[in-house]
């Protein structure tokens, strides 16, 4: 089965620290999560960044939090989704992640998030 009907897609497109607030694509699934609806996130291309366990934004004076994605799932069903080639950069670069990842092709993710009852750019 593809995306549930009662699903809210929250597509990240920003590589983390690309927005004026570090958190901000985080607090709006923390927002949803606390109402209970259940996620899919899709992270595309960099984005996918945010959810590396070994990065340490104090070296930039930037704060930390992106690793607050992991407190997700203990809010809500979710589901974390990177396309193959940057799950295969992860591989390779040997970078472990805050949350499961499940890798899927672009196309896949875009037919996925379109199941889904609502659909949010972040």
């Amino acid at each position: 089965m593809s995306g549930a009907p009662n699903r809210l897609a929250l597509v990240a497109r920003q590589a983390p620290y690309a927005q004026r607030s570090a958190r901000e694509q985080l607090d709006v699934a923390l927002a949803a999560a606390a109402l209970e609806i259940p996620l899919e996130l899709y992270f595309l291309g960099d984005s996918g960044w945010q959810l590396a366990s070994s990065r340490d934004p104090s070296a930039a004076g930037l704060p930390a939090g992106l690793k607050g994605w992991a407190s997700l799932s203990g809010m809500t069903e979710v589901r974390f989704f990177v396309d193959q080639a940057f799950a295969e950069q992860l591989r390779v670069s040997q970078v472990e992640t805050v949350v499961p990842l499940e890798h899927l092709a672009i196309d896949e993710m875009s037919r996925r998030w379109r199941d889904c009852a609502r659909v949010l750019s972040l």
